[in-house]
């Protein structure tokens, strides 16, 4: 089984696996976007999605989609 060494000074050294080391590299990136859009939300840098994609609609000719009864769907 592989393990990846973390030397951050010379006191601190870990070995972990590799998974291991992929999912603290998963969960570090996660929280950081999260961090990102909460920041993002805060300063009101946020749009309405049926908005902006009615917007896309528009822009390049798409039809809009029909709407469903709940037994008609797949």
């Amino acid at each position: 089984m592989p393990h990846t060494i973390q030397t951050r000074d010379w006191k601190d050294t870990t070995a972990t696996t590799q998974h291991g080391y992929e999912e603290k590299r998963f969960l570090a990136t996660a929280y950081s976007k999260l961090a990102e859009a909460d920041a993002e939300i805060r300063d009101g840098k946020v749009s309405d999605a049926r908005e902006g994609l009615r917007d896309l609609r528009k822009k390049y000719g798409l039809s809009t989609p029909e709407k469903r009864s709940p037994s008609t769907r797949p």
